[in-house]
């Protein structure tokens, strides 16, 4: 069952763990690669203590945000997170698009240089790219033009099925656009074309751009004669200026 609970206090009261200073519990043992969970019960518990515990004068969470989104010491602008922005569908700054890299979902930047998770093994022994964990190797072309039930099917025993098909096939489309993998451009254009979600298709217009090439040009030029979208028809003047 997934529900809006404010779990990060509760478990940071409990005794799971202490605020990061990029908002994140660190727990004792697994540092801040944890996913919480809980269970609502009428029972009645011994209560826990919390642990008296900080990061002190570390600051490499900050430092090495690639958007800068950590303004401050526990203080986080969720519209420079690209771990919030990729559970949602919306259009991602320009200025952010080439920070996004090669990611598909989330972003773990600020949990892969504290210190507290240096000595943590987070790939599973078994590794299964579409179960539990995300990692890089999860094929990305295939993405873009999955149906609800594939997407459902796929991510089934992955936190990725909680978010929105569109929001995925949107990082895909980033993710390729930097990549710059051409086998990518005639999936890109099938989508660019096809698609009904004007986010997906205006970010695909800026991965066709971003990799360029004759076939990518061509269709660019050809959807803007008929896209009514106003921000897609901007993506796609975008796009076409990179040639």
């Amino acid at each position: 069952c997934y529900i809006s609970l404010t779990e990060k206090p509760i478990a940071q009261r409990a005794g799971v763990g202490w605020y990061g200073k990029n908002g994140i519990i660190i727990t004792e043992r697994f540092g801040s690669w944890v996913v919480l969970g809980e269970i609502i019960t009428e029972l009645e518990l011994d209560t826990d203590e919390s642990l008296q515990q900080d990061c002190g004068d570390c600051t490499i969470c900050i430092d090495s945000c690639p958007t800068k989104a950590i303004v401050s010491p526990y203080v986080i602008d969720r519209t420079k997170c690209l771990q919030f922005i990729s559970e949602r569908v919306m259009k991602v700054p320009l200025v952010f698009r080439e920070k996004w890299g090669d990611r598909l979902y989330g972003c773990t930047t600020c949990q892969e240089v504290c210190p507290k998770n240096i000595k943590v093994k987070v790939k599973p022994k078994k590794y299964r790219p579409n179960y539990g964990f995300i990692g890089s190797r999860i094929p990305l072309i295939p993405l873009l033009t999955i149906t609800q039930e594939e997407f459902q099917d796929y991510f089934a025993y992955n936190q990725i099925a909680m978010r929105p098909k569109e929001a995925i096939k949107r990082n895909a489309a980033l993710a390729l656009g930097n990549i710059g993998d051409s086998l990518a451009v005639a999936p890109l254009i099938k989508v660019l074309q096809e698609d009904d979600n004007s986010i997906v298709r205006g970010h695909t217009a800026w991965a066709l751009g971003k990799i360029g090439g004759k076939k990518a040009k061509i269709a660019l030029e050809k959807v803007l004669k008929s896209e009514e979208d106003r921000e897609v028809r901007e993506e796609i003047i975008n796009a076409l200026e990179k040639f």
